[in-house]
């Protein structure tokens, strides 16, 4: 990638981004990650180590030095577009923690770019028009909402702090949005306690977590496209959280996960040929 004025070869860890190297495979920046995605922890460029620090959303606020004094800072509106900064620092990561493309000034958000001046991607949605959609719209993050959620993966809404799926769970929510046309937000994955009330059995954090919960629609006939999404897509139960909470429900959302419940159980999936799936391709 032409970065900075030069060619750069970045190298990655899953989705974390660890090194930087030139075009000769020289190093340039090495960085240091945490557990989660978009959690960067220090950086290693031109021999000198800078420790970030992050807000809530998860987006870098300031780097200080080895002495732990501010070496740069930054001032970001709702959007991710910058007001104020101090320092001369070369960092790739600002807004919710991903990396600034300093020559577009378009945010990589993995499945596409996201412009933080018009707050808005600057492609469609890679899922695509489900066969319910009515009026989403394709370019927009976080329905606006970007005060309250992320969108690190440009395909979904997340809660700050919520562990991305593995792969085969994030393959069933993107299924479901795309065959359903419902925005979704995840709210729970597999976090560990206490963020989660979930034990060490529970689906949500068995194997890399095999359950997610997502938000629940406000548009109520919404929760049947969903479903029904869910059960076209391969998910092995989903329950109705907003009809009938579990013990462990807080608020009203839909939980789905790979696995069949208890007694293969589909709870709430609907089956072939159900009329609330009407319209629906199955």
């Amino acid at each position: 990638m032409y970065w900075n004025g030069f060619t750069s070869v970045f190298a990655y860890d899953g989705d974390n981004l660890i090194e930087e190297t030139n075009s000769s495979g020289t190093a340039v920046a090495r960085y240091a990650q945490g557990e989660n995605i978009d959690e960067p922890l220090a950086m290693l460029r031109s021999g000198t180590a800078s420790y970030y620090e992050q807000d809530d959303l998860g987006s870098v606020t300031s780097l200080s030095n080895t002495a732990g004094a501010l070496a740069q800072t930054y001032t970001l509106d709702s959007f991710g577009k910058q007001t104020a900064s101090s320092g001369s620092l070369t960092n790739p990561f600002q807004y919710t923690g991903r990396e600034l493309d300093s020559e577009t000034t378009l945010y990589y958000m993995r499945a596409r770019y996201f412009d933080p001046t018009t707050g808005r991607f600057v492609s469609e949605d890679p899922v695509g028009l489900g066969p319910f959609l009515d009026s989403v719209n394709l370019y927009a993050y976080v329905k606006n909402d970007a005060t309250n959620y992320i969108d690190p993966f440009g395909l979904y809404k997340l809660k700050p702090g919520v562990p991305k799926p593995w792969a085969s769970l994030d393959s069933l929510l993107t299924c479901i949005e795309s065959k359903s046309g419902v925005p979704l937000t995840a709210t729970s994955t597999n976090e560990p306690p206490p963020m989660s009330p979930h034990g060490p059995n529970d689906p949500h954090r068995r194997a890399a977590g095999l359950a997610a919960d997502v938000r629940y629609p406000t548009n109520p006939g919404d929760v049947n496209k969903v479903l029904c999404a869910a059960s076209n897509c391969g998910a092995g139960f989903a329950r109705d959280e907003g009809a009938h909470p579990s013990k462990n429900s807080n608020a009203p959302h839909i939980h789905i996960q790979l696995p069949a419940g208890p007694g293969n159980s589909r709870g709430d999936l609907p089956g072939y040929g159900d009329k609330r799936c009407k319209g629906c391709s199955q």
